[in-house]
């Protein structure tokens, strides 16, 4: 999943002043990031961005992972590679990744909406190409 990139308060205004009681400063006392913890939301310090109740801040910019993943599954599902670890996929793997996500059939529901965004897109962005299986892999496999 994805953070959501938190609305930005007004620089004279308190996050509890601008979006009501609960919300609360995401990124120091200068931040102009606002987050609520009754909603469930948790912020993200890696970009100040916030996860929805039921996930938890990947350690990269603009992911949420679920409760029940751990940070490889979470990375492998999201699409992200985890800071300081080698990918062990060999481009056959990563591009059967790459598919699957492009075309989730798990079923699973994604709980922050850019993810659902952006998982459209991705799909939007492989329809466009109009490009056979073969040839996608072909293309990965030469890039």
């Amino acid at each position: 999943g994805q953070t959501t990139t938190i609305p930005k308060s007004d620089q004279l205004m308190s996050c509890e002043r601008t979006y009501g009681a609960g919300w609360e400063t995401c990124g120091g006392e200068s931040s102009r990031f606002c987050f609520s913890p009754e909603l469930g939301q948790s912020c993200c310090a890696v970009d100040y961005g916030y996860c929805e109740r039921g996930t938890w801040c990947a350690p990269v910019a603009g992911y949420c992972c679920l409760d029940s993943e751990d940070l490889e599954t979470c990375a492998r599902n999201a699409g992200f590679e985890i800071p300081g670890h080698e990918p062990s996929q060999t481009e056959d793997d990563s591009f059967r990744a790459l598919e699957r996500d492009a075309d989730p059939s798990d079923g699973r529901e994604v709980v922050v909406r850019e993810v659902q965004v952006s998982v459209a897109r991705r799909k939007d962005q492989w329809t466009l190409a109009g490009l056979g299986t073969g040839l996608v892999a072909l293309f990965m496999l030469s890039c």
